[in-house]
């Protein structure tokens, strides 16, 4: 992830291991349990989604790195950009 502010850039790294975890936490019911309990509004599924539904995906973002996802800059230059 890039960022751009006042005419200084900032990367910021984030390695695909960092991912698979947070797909493995995102499919896990004590998350979902514990959303609930945050949440008021919206009650959620339990468990929303799978790690079998979710390897594949999370699997080919590998096969698209340099992708750019989101490229966003305002007036003045500001913005950010999301590869893989």
């Amino acid at each position: 992830m890039i960022i751009k502010a006042e005419k200084k850039r900032f990367a910021i790294p984030l390695p695909f291991f960092l991912i698979r975890i947070t797909g493995w936490i995102i499919c896990r019911k004590w998350f979902w349990r514990l959303m609930n309990k945050r949440i008021k509004t919206i009650t959620f599924p339990v468990p929303l989604l799978d790690m079998q539904t979710i390897r594949p995906i999370l699997l080919s973002l590998k096969e698209y790195k340099g992708v750019t996802l989101v490229d966003i800059n305002d007036k003045d230059g500001n913005g950010v950009t999301i590869r893989l």
